[in-house]
């Protein structure tokens, strides 16, 4: 792998396939025709080779696999972005909306209402910004516009400029940033000529209400119904930092998600993660333990599949809009991609 590294997983490289998948908005349950056709022209673009890796469609997933045979090593990272329902159209020119996602934020944000009439991508409808009503205990999310129209079947969704801010990247990156690092990885795989017992998952509906385990993770539950139960599942996600100084420049590993109410790492491959995590910051990929609070994603429905799921990821700050504009490094996103080559090259 230290040819990827050294050749093949640049920054300029990551960056430019997560700005791709940045310009192509995907509320949930629109994945495979949106930033999964997004993903298939990125391959197709940057790819060194003749033929882009394989990308297929499985219940309204994205998969991309690295073999022809049966794959025993499946890599998740979500596809789909927090949206908002259209919940009723007030007289006063605002929206109420209905989360299809965990409602975090306490500030006010620029976003659009898109709408699909017939064709494959939405269209902008209207403009204007995500803002919270609090009344005692009860938040609740409305869209202002400042142009355009809104129904019910819209979708809204936060709509911010990628700011490359030194090392620092800022918009709306969950978890469009954990695609740019898997496919910096399969695209630097393939330029090795690695054929893999591997595959590559993104999901759709990862975004759910915070109600339980059930709510969550519906698109990979709708994969994992039709694969065979692989040797191990690797969940690439965000993990949450409280402010954009802490972030590291690392990749992450955790041993549990949700305190426990996710998926729990079983000790041995733990163990095996940590002397991985040891053999890469060997050859000069950073890449640490993070024993900080890790939220849910689609390990809750690989966790119904096997017990082997590695949770893996970069840093993230208000990755719904908590308090400001989600934030990530993107030495930590080249990093990951590494991490996940080196993981993958060890199927």
């Amino acid at each position: 792998m230290g040819q990827t590294r050294a050749e093949l997983i640049r920054p300029k490289l990551l960056l430019d396939i997560l700005s791709a998948l940045l310009s192509v908005h995907a509320p949930s349950q629109t994945v495979s025709y949106t930033r999964g056709v997004s993903l298939q022209i990125c391959s197709n673009a940057r790819s060194g080779r003749s033929a882009s890796p394989p990308t297929s469609r499985v219940r309204a997933n994205t998969v991309v696999r690295l073999t022809a045979g049966e794959p025993r090593v499946w890599f998740f990272a979500h596809a789909d972005e927090i949206s908002y329902l259209v919940r009723d159209v007030r007289a006063n020119g605002t929206v109420g909306l209905l989360p299809f996602c965990s409602h975090r934020s306490a500030i006010e944000s620029p976003a659009i209402t898109l709408r699909w009439v017939g064709g494959a991508t939405g269209e902008v409808v209207a403009r204007g910004v995500i803002r919270t009503e609090e009344s005692g205990s009860v938040r609740t999310p409305i869209f202002v516009l400042d142009s355009g129209n809104v129904r019910r079947g819209d979708r809204v969704v936060y709509d911010t400029p990628l700011v490359v801010d030194g090392d620092l990247l800022r918009c709306h990156v969950d978890n469009a940033a954990g695609m740019a690092a898997c496919l910096s990885a399969i695209l630097a795989l393939q330029r090795l000529g690695a054929d893999l017992p591997v595959a590559f998952a993104f999901t759709d509906e990862e975004e759910g209400p915070a109600l339980s385990n059930a709510t969550f993770a519906r698109g990979a539950r709708r994969l994992i119904s039709r694969i065979a139960s692989p040797d191990l599942c690797v969940v690439v996600d965000g993990h949450d930092f409280s402010h954009p100084d802490q972030l590291p420049a690392a990749a992450l590993y955790a041993e549990y998600s949700s305190n426990a109410a996710g998926s729990v790492v079983p000790p041995h491959l733990y163990a095996a993660m940590r002397s991985l995590a040891g053999e890469l910051q060997g050859a000069g990929i950073q890449i640490q333990e993070n024993s900080g609070y890790v939220s849910r994603s689609d390990d809750v429905a690989c966790y119904e599949m096997t017990p082997n799921v590695l949770l893996l990821g970069y840093g993230v700050t208000d990755p719904h809009f908590n308090t400001a504009v989600p934030a990530a490094s993107l030495p930590a996103l080249v990093n990951l991609a590494h991490a996940i080559g080196w993981l993958a090259l060890r199927a």
